[in-house]
């Protein structure tokens, strides 16, 4: 067999398998990150499609079988990768509209044009490029009932007083740190915010409300630091992922919460409904996940359940909030989004919905990725119109 098409038919194969996992029911948790870089790089993965046909182009009588394994391989990535590639423009016109109208709607329109693109080539090639960023790593927050949080610090280049951003970090209220999403806090300090992302304690030997407490130490240490660090208290967000967004969305449902506006990342919405039908498949185990986080099942804590689902907070008026699902993604499902949202509206607060199609949970851990870059630049219109006013 050619060398060439060994490496076809090795590319090939591993392309296929990785790009299959995005169109089958994620039964495990190992095959959320194959699904992720399956969609999130698919224009990477077309050249690699394209890279394989023509390795096995070339006419071989002797290995008829396995060249045409190659080409098949080939097509089969072609068409997957293409298959995320179409859903790309109609999403970035809808994503562009939905921010357009609700920052108009909420009367907070913003003209400051946004640092990072929706979908740059080069970004994805070679990952997000943001200017040097100094961060006070491993800052000490202060004590929730006797355990020290701790928070990492980006700091913008600019010189001026800058809105803050406060990071809550997803893992399921069981994992995680506050390391997640660090190039997102950097390229946010370079557009000129103050970021702070906190650790909080985990479950399960720390149950709900202990989460919520620890977003408070983080909030007013921010309140006291703010003015040394040139960030302006008065101009605070929250930005969440998961299991962190369901803790800045009932964060800033608290009245005078001081909150200015909250951003969102596939935040979990009602326990109750989610007990009562967890969905198929269920990779995470999503009742053993709320027992633990809550500290118990739903007929043994209702009003936990009910008092922890930021559904049932949304009957005043919260500060403006940007919601952003995976119309793919199988752990929080789109359908709680566009409940949210409507209960939000409903309730008077200007609410954006960003929906990426092809977008499974977690999606922006590959920043520089097709949902990521999306992600990432209407995260920043929001702030800039919420924030630098």
């Amino acid at each position: 067999m050619s060398i060439r098409l060994r490496v076809a038919l090795f590319l090939g194969l591993l392309a296929s398998v990785l790009l299959t996992v995005t169109i089958m029911p994620l039964l495990w948790m190992w095959m959320i990150p194959a699904a992720i870089g399956g969609t999130e790089l698919a224009p990477l993965f077309l050249v690699v499609g394209l890279v394989v046909i023509s390795l096995a182009w070339r006419r071989d009588a002797a290995q008829r079988r396995l060249r045409w394994w190659a080409l098949g391989c080939g097509t089969w990535i072609i068409l997957l990768s293409g298959r995320t590639l179409a859903q790309v423009p109609p999403t970035l016109a809808a994503a562009d509209a939905a921010m357009t109208a609700g920052l108009v709607a909420a009367g907070q329109p913003s003209t400051e044009p946004a640092l990072y693109p929706m979908c740059d080539p080069l970004t994805l090639l070679i990952g997000m490029r943001t200017p040097a960023i100094a961060v006070d790593a491993g800052v000490e927050l202060g004590f929730s009932d006797g355990v020290m949080l701790r928070g990492d610090v980006y700091r913008p280049p600019q010189a001026g007083i800058h809105p803050v951003v406060l990071v809550i970090h997803g893992g399921g209220w069981s994992g995680g740190d506050r390391s997640e999403g660090s190039t997102v806090s950097r390229a946010l300090a370079a557009a000129g915010f103050l970021v702070v992302s906190s650790d909080y304690r985990l479950a399960p030997a720390h149950h709900f409300p202990a989460q919520l407490a620890d977003v408070q130490v983080a909030l007013r240490w921010i309140r006291t630091h703010a003015a040394t660090l040139d960030g302006d208290p008065t101009r605070i967000a929250l930005l969440g992922r998961s299991a962190g967004s369901q803790l800045a969305l009932l964060t800033a449902a608290v009245p005078d919460s001081g909150i200015a506006a909250v951003v969102a990342f596939y935040s979990p919405v009602d326990f109750v409904a989610g007990w009562r039908d967890p969905g198929w498949p269920d990779p995470l185990d999503a009742r053993t996940v709320f027992r633990e986080y809550l500290g118990g099942t739903l007929d043994e804590l209702p009003e936990r359940y009910r008092e922890a689902s930021p559904i049932n907070h949304t009957n005043h008026p919260l500060p403006p909030v940007l919601l952003i699902y995976g119309g793919s993604d199988q752990l929080v499902q789109l359908r709680f989004g566009k409940r949210l949202t409507e209960q939000l509206r409903a309730g008077g607060t200007p609410t954006v919905l960003i929906t990426i199609p092809w977008a499974e949970h977690a999606f922006d851990a590959i920043p520089h990725g097709l949902g990521g870059q999306l992600a990432l630049h209407q995260v920043e219109r929001f702030f800039n119109a919420t924030l630098k006013r």
